[in-house]
């Protein structure tokens, strides 16, 4: 599952041919013996060029699994 909040339009970000990206999360990790793990992740990326003034771009990212 995924979100972005550029209002359904994707505009150019910058012409510097540079961007800048931001990547981070937090999770949790319920373990529950003989190696399998119940997991919870929350991811953010953001996407901008750091010379422009622009929104950018947003990814908000919920993530459940099991992992052995």
């Amino acid at each position: 599952m995924a979100y972005h909040n550029n209002d359904g339009e994707v505009k150019e970000i910058g012409d510097s041919y540079i961007a800048g990206i931001l990547h981070g999360g937090m999770g949790i990790l319920f373990k529950m013996g003989k190696g399998w793990a119940l997991r919870g992740e929350y991811r953010l990326q953001h996407i901008s060029d750091p010379f422009k003034g622009d929104l950018g771009i947003n990814t908000h990212n919920f993530i459940v699994g099991v992992s052995f």
